[in-house]
């Protein structure tokens, strides 16, 4: 609603990287940004051991840089140790900086920022105050919380 434009899903794992690339371009022509949004963590896909399906490799594809959202509650210096995670985990990606989501206050965003920089990591871009986004019920993208009785490794509940 905010850019008054269609939006689109790009997705990977079903479309492949032609489609999602011809579809990118048709759909971002004549605009000054275009955002993407990623669903579950930045490697997470159709494939525990790959980036396959994942938001990682639809960046990887259209050389898009990427903003990190990390629930910060309770870090200060370890986020630097997050952010470094993230931004060696695999080649070609372009982590341009870092949304700190659950921040507690303008200090604790500042402590964020100081860590990020004190080892030369991508910069906090924004802080998201703890509570500014009212709680949502997760849809669980499918999955369901429902259990399956031999789902567990010692056995039925």
């Amino acid at each position: 609603m905010a850019s008054e434009r269609p939006c689109y899903n790009l997705d990977g794992w079903m479309a492949g990287k032609d489609y999602v690339f011809c579809l990118f371009t048709r759909a971002s022509q004549g605009a000054d940004i275009s955002v993407i949004e990623g669903v579950m963590g930045l490697f997470d896909g159709a494939d525990p051991a790959s980036s396959e399906g994942s938001i990682a490799e639809i960046a990887r594809w259209l050389n898009a840089p990427i903003i990190l959202i990390a629930v910060v509650y309770g870090m200060a210096r370890s986020l630097a140790a997050l952010v470094r995670g993230y931004s060696g985990f695999e080649k070609g990606l372009q982590l341009a900086g870092v949304i700190a989501n659950r921040c507690g206050s303008e200090h604790h965003a500042s402590m964020l920022a100081l860590s990020l920089a004190a080892e030369a990591l991508p910069r906090l871009v924004g802080g998201i105050p703890q509570g500014a986004i009212p709680n949502l019920a997760s849809r669980h993208l499918g999955l369901g919380e429902r259990r399956h009785r031999n789902s567990f490794p010692d056995g039925p509940r």
